[in-house]
């Protein structure tokens, strides 16, 4: 199976797509995990976040990324609410 991780732009900023076989099976179109609906600020955050979530799925965990995981990747702050 051929699995990729694509960026796409989302109207208030970036999203992330994982594709296996060229299908569709994740679509993040928001930074998940936090209050509201806020889009990636940057296409490498969405990238970023996008290929944890893939190497979670190669190894076999839950596909889920926690606020602290976003916080280590600089990708919030403590200024968004957590869910």
């Amino acid at each position: 199976m051929f699995v990729q991780v694509r960026a796409f732009q989302t109207s208030g900023g970036w999203g992330y797509q994982i594709l296996a076989d060229g299908k569709s099976y994740i679509k993040q179109n928001f930074i998940p995990a936090i209050q509201g609906r806020h889009s990636f600020q940057t296409k490498e955050q969405a990238l970023l976040v996008g290929n944890k979530v893939l190497e979670k799925i190669e190894h076999k965990q839950p596909p889920a990324i926690s606020v602290a995981e976003l916080k280590e990747m600089h990708i919030i702050n403590d200024s968004l609410p957590s869910r």
